[in-house]
């Protein structure tokens, strides 16, 4: 089981996406401070759907940059620097992110 985060086409599949195991999920989402983190703060439940729509992503790669940050280079920051990525390109193709637990 995972928790995937996609860019979806029009008709719901996935164009691209980043699964979280949930020890990955937990080290990076688990325990962040709300009022820090607003947006990734819906990641915090491993079990639970959530969407960050097109005008929302420009905070969210924000706050993935504040987490980017706070964490060691090492598989931590090369997950946040995917999904950086990965809102970097819903961005750009004017679409949500979809986060779905499996």
């Amino acid at each position: 089981m995972s928790l995937d985060i996609a860019i979806l086409s029009d008709d719901g599949r996935p164009l691209q996406s980043i699964s979280l195991k949930p020890d990955q999920h937990f080290k990076l989402f688990g325990t962040l401070d709300r009022a820090i983190f607003p947006l990734l703060a819906r990641l915090s439940d491993y079990y639970k759907d959530a969407d960050f729509s097109l005008s929302e992503l420009v905070g969210l790669k924000q706050e993935l940059g504040l987490l980017l940050e706070r964490l060691q280079q090492n598989e931590d920051a090369a997950i946040v620097n995917s999904l950086t990525q990965l809102a970097q390109e819903a961005l750009s193709q004017g679409k949500d992110l979809t986060v779905i637990a499996d």
